[in-house]
C-alpha cells in the first residue's frame, strides 16, 4: 500500500497566545496524523506539546526548527494509528508566542507502528537561491525505496 495525504485542516492565530487547534473530520482507523505547528516571533517559545482531543500526546518527529534570522520557527509531530472519526489537535507553548500555526493532514498507508525512518530540517533566508536552494544540503537518505516522503514550509 502507497503512502497518500487523504485531507488536512489548518489553523492561524496572529495573535500572541499558548495554543492552537485545529479539528480534523472523518478520520479513517488506523490512518496517521500528522502535524506541522508553526511560530514567529519569540524564538523559541519553549516547550511545546501536541495531543488529541482524547489525551493522546503526539511524537515530536523532529526537534524544534528555530530561525532566530527570520524569527520563524516549526516543528513536527505524529500520531500512528490513529482512531477512526474527529480529532481535535492542540498544540501547547509553553510561553506566550505570536503568529502561531497548526496544519493536521491525515496519511493513508504507513506502517501502524515504527514508521518514522528519516528527518530533516533546513532555514532558507532566501528560499531558491546559493545555498539557500531547497537541493542544497537538505538531505535524507531513506532505507525503504518506497518511503512516504512530506516536507513543510513556513512563512509567518
Amino acid at each position: 500500500m502507497t503512502g497518500a495525504i487523504v485531507q488536512r485542516v489548518a489553523g492561524t492565530d496572529n495573535s500572541s497566545g499558548t495554543t492552537i487547534s485545529a479539528t480534523i473530520t472523518g478520520v479513517a482507523a488506523g490512518n496517521h496524523l500528522v502535524v506541522h505547528v508553526g511560530w514567529g516571533d519569540p524564538v523559541p517559545p519553549g516547550t511545546i506539546t501536541c495531543s488529541v482531543s482524547d489525551g493522546t500526546s503526539y511524537t515530536a518527529a523532529d526537534s524544534k526548527r528555530t530561525d532566530t534570522v527570520n524569527s520563524q520557527s516549526g516543528q513536527v509531530f505524529y500520531l500512528e494509528n490513529a482512531g477512526s472519526g474527529s480529532h481535535t489537535v492542540t498544540a501547547t507553548f509553553s510561553s506566550s508566542t505570536n503568529f502561531i500555526c497548526i496544519r493536521v493532514y491525515e496519511v493513508s498507508g504507513l506502517r501502524t507502528s515504527g514508521s518514522l525512518d528519516q528527518n530533516f530540517g533546513q532555514f532558507q533566508s532566501s528560499p531558491g537561491t546559493g545555498t539557500d536552494g531547497v537541493s542544497s544540503g537538505a538531505t535524507s537518505a531513506t532505507t525503504n525505496a518506497n518511503d512516504f516522503v512530506m516536507g513543510f514550509t513556513q512563512d509567518t
